[in-house]
């Protein structure tokens, strides 16, 4: 963990986080937030916090381990391979996560090491302009662009333009 005046500045559902947060892999996620699911209990679109690093992890929108495990671990490796954003916690930092299991959240963390997990319901304009930055694969789908992303002024809906026909057109999902 990164210490002294140059740390990055983590907010997890509008608190600042001091220490015990690294970003492994900058990246975005957008899905529901799964805090220790058991037995690949998620879908690919959730983020995942787990206790430890496993050995083996289906694909997730994000995750978010207590304690690094082996940066060179299969799991470390797919994640930055696929664009996940990877994120490094220590327990207190984790502990914070439980009271929103199952919330709809977003998950930033920035290429300068800076993490934010937000409620996707109650979205900051700053959020939502940290988040807009990033120009990403909605779906997860291979060989399609998706980019523009922009929120609803209720941080309900996402819109996006994507070539996924074949031709640019734009998209709304929740």
């Amino acid at each position: 963990f990164v210490a002294g005046d140059d740390r990055p500045k983590h907010t997890f559902f509008g608190e600042a986080v001091e220490g015990e947060v690294r970003a492994l892999n900058p990246g975005l996620a957008y899905g529901r937030l799964r805090v220790g699911p058991k037995d690949h209990g998620y879908t690919r679109d959730e983020i995942v916090a787990l206790t430890e690093t496993p050995s083996d992890l289906d694909p997730a929108a994000g995750i978010l381990t207590q304690g690094e495990g082996n940066v060179l671990s299969h799991v470390q490796l797919l994640a930055r391979a696929l664009g996940i954003p990877n994120i490094v916690l220590g327990p207190k930092a984790f502990d914070r996560l439980r009271m929103h299991d199952g919330a709809t959240v977003v998950l930033i963390a920035t290429p300068g090491g800076r993490v934010i997990i937000e409620d996707a319901a109650h979205l900051t304009p700053a959020v939502r302009e940290a988040y807009d930055e990033f120009t990403r694969n909605l779906t997860r789908t291979s060989g399609i662009h998706e980019r523009n992303s922009k929120w609803s002024p209720d941080g309900r809906w996402i819109a996006y333009v994507s070539d996924a026909s074949g031709e640019d057109e734009i998209y709304l999902r929740p």
